[in-house]
């Protein structure tokens, strides 16, 4: 792990930590929300539930300018990818299904294609206590539409791949608007056994693993930035992951990532409302500290949009 990564990271969380207090957040409807799952979480403000017996649909689309997945910088050349998502509550009763697929923005990454389906419950336990705590449990399942990966021959690996995950959020825990969050996430191969000739089937049966997530983010407002609106929500978050050896290295020298901590992201996003869509320009920052995951720093930006009926 890089020394420089570390202290930065230790700098950031003093500061921020800072404003944690015994005040109590007036605003206890906080979530987390997947806007391009699964590659990245960003963290805004719950919308209210559906109502009970309605049932909620939330088309989506994200535009990222590269394709960062848990620290890894998933396409080569730094490629970009476009991800469609459709999300369904089912009347407001926590259950709800997601469907995402991601995509390059270019030929070459057929392999590298994801169309991902998750199921998921959330609810909150303890609301308007200082302890309240939100949560999130699903599962998602990672299918490679253009089959097995060639990257052997005689082999062909079959890339398909599953997650089971749980998130924790604390919204009343800090004053600010400050909320701290934490995922644990389990990678597993969708298929754990071997061929005659002993090559796994699975491409990810080397590859599975967990992935630990710490985080914090923030609203903050400001003056509108258009001519009718009298405010703006700035969103800001920072999250450091633990990967506990799970992911395929870009190091040839090994069979998987190390066990430690791989890297830190910074994101700063906001919303943008027109005749019921939702627009959403960010940036993101991502200090990588372990080279078995990630041998750069990443930049990137991102643009989505969402439609709820």
């Amino acid at each position: 792990m890089k020394k420089k990564g570390i202290l930065l990271v230790a700098v950031v969380l003093l500061i921020t930590l800072g404003g944690c207090g015994m005040t109590h957040v007036s605003d206890t409807r906080r979530d987390l929300i997947e806007d391009d799952p699964p590659w990245r979480q960003r963290l805004i403000k719950d919308e209210p539930a559906a109502a009970n017996g309605d049932l909620k649909v939330t088309l989506g689309a994200t535009y990222k300018s590269r394709n960062m997945w848990r620290g890894f910088d998933w396409y080569a050349k730094n490629h970009s990818a476009i991800q469609p998502s459709i999300d369904i509550d089912f009347w407001g009763t926590g259950f709800g299904a997601n469907i995402l697929w991601s995509r390059a923005n270019g030929g070459g990454f057929e392999n590298k294609q994801w169309l991902v389906y998750s199921p998921y419950y959330r609810n909150s336990l303890w609301q308007g206590e200082r302890y309240q705590t939100d949560y999130k449990f699903g599962w998602r399942y990672y299918n490679g539409p253009d089959g097995p990966m060639a990257d052997h021959f005689c082999h062909p690996r079959d890339s398909d791949f599953q997650e089971f995950f749980g998130r924790f959020s604390w919204p009343g825990a800090c004053d600010d608007a400050i909320v701290p969050y934490y995922e644990c996430a389990r990678i597993k191969p969708d298929d754990g056994g071997r061929r005659r000739s002993g090559a796994p089937k699975s491409y990810w049966r080397t590859f599975g693993g967990w992935f630990h997530t710490f985080g914090l983010y923030k609203d903050w407002k400001v003056s509108g930035f258009l001519p009718d609106t009298s405010e703006q929500t700035i969103r800001t978050s920072f999250e450091m992951v633990y990967n506990d050896a799970a992911g395929p290295t870009p190091d040839s020298r090994r069979d998987k990532a190390d066990h430690d901590w791989s890297h830190a992201v910074f994101g700063l996003s906001t919303d943008f409302l027109y005749k019921g869509l939702t627009f959403t320009p960010g940036v993101h920052f991502q200090k990588s500290m372990d080279d078995s995951v990630n041998t750069s720093d990443e930049l990137w930006f991102t643009f989505s949009t969402k439609f709820t009926f």
